[in-house]
């Protein structure tokens, strides 16, 4: 793919929403029952300090 393609905002971008969509799917899964409080912290606290390499 051609760097000018796909400038770096988008990655930013990307980062930003598959954060936002991992969290309203935790939440779905601990309003369904499939989650506990505390799996639903750690799976939390897991997507929050997850940093991608932008290599």
């Amino acid at each position: 793919m051609d760097r000018a393609a796909f400038p770096d905002c988008c990655v930013f971008l990307f980062g930003f929403f598959r954060r936002d969509f991992g969290a309203a799917g935790l939440y779905g899964m601990h309003d369904a029952g499939l989650l506990t409080g505390v799996q639903l912290v750690v799976a939390a606290i897991t997507l929050t300090l997850f940093m991608p390499c932008i290599a």
